[in-house]
């Protein structure tokens, strides 16, 4: 198993979630879809990858992509899971996190229900937040979600940790 498509499809697996929390697909985001499939595109050279590779850029290719298709996406996915086991289940969280924060930041803005999502994925995931950067994820969203709203000066600073998150 390659790891780098371990990790490309681990990441748009986290990609789609992230463009999915707020249950609305913008043309920002399917840019940011078709980005992933930009960059990762040298990996679709055979296997399974090559596979599912075609049938996501298939749906991306059509310039109108639905909530539906968004779903449609994730299916895709789940049935080529079992190609895609990582080695290092850890690694493949992260990749999962920047894949949701490339998802929330596409559309340009940074809402209470994605933030929300992003704290319950979080806590879903519970063992991950005894280590950084999920521990610094659930600990500046917790604040953040407690008077139950994402400010301007809030939204800027998760913006910025997403940012720096990607790009450190």
């Amino acid at each position: 198993m390659n790891p780098k498509t371990t990790q490309a499809y681990n990441r748009l697996k986290g990609l789609l979630h992230g463009v999915f929390l707020d249950r609305r697909v913008n043309r920002n985001e399917i840019m940011e879809l078709r980005d992933w499939c930009y960059a990762n595109q040298e990996l679709a050279t055979d296997g399974p990858f090559k596979d599912f590779f075609h049938d996501i850029k298939a749906i991306l290719d059509t310039n109108v992509v639905t909530a539906e298709e968004i779903l449609d996406m994730n299916v895709i996915l789940t049935k080529y899971r079992k190609h895609f086991v990582p080695k290092d289940q850890a690694v493949a969280d992260i990749n999962f996190l920047r894949g949701i924060c490339y998802g929330i930041l596409a559309d340009g803005e940074i809402n209470k229900h994605e933030v929300y999502m992003l704290k319950t994925w979080l806590e879903e995931n519970a063992h991950l937040c005894m280590d950084a950067p999920y521990k610094d994820f659930y600990d500046i969203i917790s604040k953040v979600l407690e008077d139950g709203k994402v400010d301007y000066e809030e939204s800027k600073a998760l913006e910025k940790l997403f940012k720096d998150f990607l790009n450190p």
